[in-house]
């Protein structure tokens, strides 16, 4: 089920040079990939593929390493660390969630209709994100 993202992901967090190295990541998402995947299967006893996912990968590396960051453009290694310090104190956030429950909690009391356009709108980034790399969407000066 995730082997399509064996070749999508890393290019994707690659960026043109301005992402992650292919290389290590690719050994980073196979090894989080099977670890989350033996985690799933212990503990829910579901046989359920679980790892990166492609709308994570392309916020990481489009939006928050490239745009977010207030660190210098020709600092990619900082670029880096920055990301994966946001990464790593979000997935503390989301365990402490999940121990709690509150995560169950919170998502009851969500609409159906945002719960819906969720989809929607991650669709719709990543589609944007690749008209830019084709260069149908450009920056401009303002209207």
């Amino acid at each position: 089920a995730n082997a399509y993202q064996l070749v999508l992901i890393p290019d994707i967090m690659h960026n043109n040079g301005q992402g992650l190295d292919k290389d290590i990541f690719l050994f980073a998402f196979v090894a989080s990939t099977v670890a989350s995947s033996i985690m799933v299967g212990l503990f829910s006893n579901l046989p359920l593929p679980a790892g990166v996912g492609i709308g994570c990968s392309t916020y990481f590396a489009y939006d928050l390493v490239t745009r977010e960051s207030s660190i210098d453009e020709s600092d990619k290694r900082a670029r880096q660390v920055f990301g994966s310090t946001i990464c790593f104190v979000a997935s503390c956030v989301m365990t402490l969630m999940a121990v709690t429950g509150i995560q169950w909690a919170i998502f009851r009391r969500i609409p159906f209709c945002v719960k819906d356009a969720f989809p929607v709108g991650l669709g719709l980034l990543l589609a944007l994100e690749g008209f830019q790399q084709m260069r149908l969407v450009v920056e401009g000066d303002g209207m």
